[in-house]
């Protein structure tokens, strides 16, 4: 099963700044659109499962905070 990680962030900028350091180490990232009723409309991080650690360590390594974190 090809379970992802997904990091919400604050801003699609974010989600942009996160994928290009997550890709120049070397993670496969894809920027998604996540909607929900308490919170609306944010941008997030998807990596593999397997890959949600040190793309943790990543975002951390370079200020970028998710608002929250969840696998699909």
């Amino acid at each position: 099963m090809n379970s992802s990680a997904i990091f919400i962030l604050k801003s699609v900028t974010t989600a942009i700044k996160a994928k290009s350091f997550l890709t120049s180490a070397g993670i496969d990232a894809k920027i998604i659109k996540h909607t929900s009723k308490d919170s609306g409309c944010r941008y997030g991080i998807s990596v593999r499962q397997s890959a949600s650690d040190r793309a943790a360590e990543i975002l951390s390594e370079n200020q970028i905070t998710p608002i929250s974190q969840f696998f699909a």
